[in-house]
């Protein structure tokens, strides 16, 4: 897989994280930008980085990624996974739990 395809795959996995975070939330309105941002100044030196060192720049990406996903979880609080779960759940018409 190319190095750069993998950096821009992993700020995707935590561009939807941020985006399912702030909507299964009790917070109101749009998620504050400097979520994006912050990201995106992030993977954007990573990408970067995966042009002269590709195996640094990807492994780097995808290890943000993981470590985003699963920080809630090392925290003891709700992690994305069942964020996800509760959220697709109220889509369907199921009452909301955690």
């Amino acid at each position: 897989m190319n190095a750069k395809a993998a950096v821009l795959g992993a700020w995707g996995v935590v561009v939807v994280i941020t985006t399912i975070q702030w909507i299964s939330s009790s917070s109101k309105g749009f998620p504050p930008p400097g979520r994006y941002l912050a990201s995106g100044v992030v993977f954007s030196i990573l990408f970067l980085t995966a042009g002269p060192a590709p195996s640094l720049g990807a492994a780097l990406a995808v290890g943000t990624a993981v470590g985003v996903g699963f920080h809630p979880y090392l925290k003891g609080q709700t992690g994305v996974f069942q964020q996800a779960g509760n959220l697709l759940g109220q889509v369907a018409g199921q009452p909301k739990t955690g």
